[in-house]
């Protein structure tokens, strides 16, 4: 029974958001090691760097400084906060 309330208690938490653990609240104190999987939640929407920008990643102002959304989707990909997986924006597609 015991494991049965944590779990129960683990799903309550991460239904009220409180299990964002994956991504990190903007601005990071450093780059991160790993700038193409690391992600950043900017007031609870989350981005990690988009791969295509190369070692640009590495620079300090896209995790250190202000974020400015302009710079979506250039040097940001939107990001599930919870996975880090990389959320596809359909707006504007055809089906």
């Amino acid at each position: 029974m015991r494991y049965g309330k944590i779990i129960l208690l683990l799903l309550l938490f991460s239904n009220l958001g409180f299990a964002r653990v994956f991504c990190k609240s903007f601005p990071i104190e450093e780059v991160p090691k790993n700038p193409f999987i690391a992600c950043i939640d900017v007031d609870g929407t989350c981005y990690k760097c988009n791969s295509e920008r190369g070692f640009s990643c590495y620079n300090d102002w896209l995790w250190i400084y202000d974020f400015n959304k302009d710079n979506v989707p250039y040097w940001y990909t939107k990001v599930d906060c919870n996975t880090g997986k990389e959320i596809k924006d359909s707006v504007g597609r055809c089906a």
